[in-house]
């Protein structure tokens, strides 16, 4: 093309096909590439907030034991694994909380206010708590615990666990995922076992101290069921109606560095801590089937106590001893 000043100037055009095909593959390339990071970044920034919660528990811990001479807990380890806290649903944070955090009152029952009577692990343990007061400090009382309003959370929803009204109403401190965390409170009465179902049979752990959750069909804000049913599908390996819980407590909660010496099977002699806390991971089940542990433990149904080597090294879940 000429121009009006004779010069001559280049024909401007467009990309061709080719040409766009070429550079929108490049492109999905670079997302192929760059997505799995930005996530993997996302979940290890989620990892290091859990643990640094779960950290700040376990100060809030220790500066309880300090005064008053022994791990927080309202109600005993015994009441907390009664039977009864199958269906009750009390999990072992919101006792640990009721010390912590605070909350117990006097005041008559208004939950439209946030007053809740009847909180407890039995009909016969029970107190009445103010809600809005947990976490709280005035000049009578002491919150060693102070949560942040995204990281102490009621559930409420049908499904995200098994719990009487009351208890479903008291707040759970939950992870960077929006899951609870779950408190395993060690009994320290004599016992021969060290997990059970319930604290009819003494042991140092108990199912039930967490069966609200675990009996979960969407559990937390990731909706993930807990509920066992094979080792094919999602699930937990501790969850309900999984057939070894039991055996699977004492592979999570165990101690592998202290085994019972040529025990067979072989059983752990300490726990990681008199409180161990518990986030279900990335995955949002405890001790997931789908996992590679849960795939190593498909054939005898359950987690397995290994001396000398840590089963989580297998799952995503985060587990941090305290209490010791």
């Amino acid at each position: 093309m000429v121009c009006p000043e004779g010069t001559t100037s280049a024909i401007r055009r467009g990309f061709t096909l080719i040409e766009l095909m070429v550079v929108l593959l490049i492109l999905s390339l670079v997302l192929a590439i760059l997505l799995p990071a930005i996530g993997g970044a996302r979940t290890a920034a989620r990892k290091a907030a859990t643990m640094s919660l779960v950290k700040d528990l376990s100060t809030s811990v220790g500066a309880f034991k300090l005064d008053k001479g022994t791990n927080p807990g309202y109600f005993s380890a015994a009441q907390m694994g009664s039977a009864q806290n199958a269906n009750r649903g009390f999990s072992a944070m919101k006792n640990i909380m009721l010390d912590l955090a605070g909350g117990i009152t006097t005041a008559a029952a208004s939950p439209g206010t946030g007053v809740y009577d009847s909180v407890g692990p039995t009909t016969a343990n029970t107190v009445t708590v103010d809600v809005t007061q947990m976490g709280a400090s005035s000049g009578k009382t002491k919150a060693y615990f102070q949560p942040r309003a995204e990281s102490f959370v009621a559930f409420t929803t049908a499904g995200q666990q098994t719990a009487t009204a009351e208890n479903a109403a008291i707040p759970e401190v939950v992870d960077s995922w929006g899951n609870p965390i779950l408190a395993w409170v060690q009994d320290d009465r004599p016992s021969t076992s060290f997990a059970s179902l319930d604290s009819s049979t003494a042991a140092k752990f108990y199912w039930n101290s967490n069966a609200g959750f675990l009996k979960a069909a969407s559990f937390g804000k990731t909706g993930k069921s807990q509920v066992y049913t094979n080792a094919d599908t999602p699930g937990s390996m501790i969850g309900d109606t999984a057939p070894n819980r039991p055996e699977s407590l004492a592979g999570l909660l165990g101690n592998p560095a202290f085994a019972i010496p040529n025990s067979n099977p072989a059983a752990p002699s300490a726990s990681r801590g008199s409180i161990v806390f518990h986030s279900a991971g990335p995955d949002g089940v405890f001790l997931n089937t789908l996992d590679r542990g849960g795939k190593i433990g498909a054939a005898t149904q359950r987690v397995a106590y290994t001396p000398g080597t840590d089963v989580l090294t297998d799952f995503d879940d985060l587990v941090f001893g305290a209490g010791n």
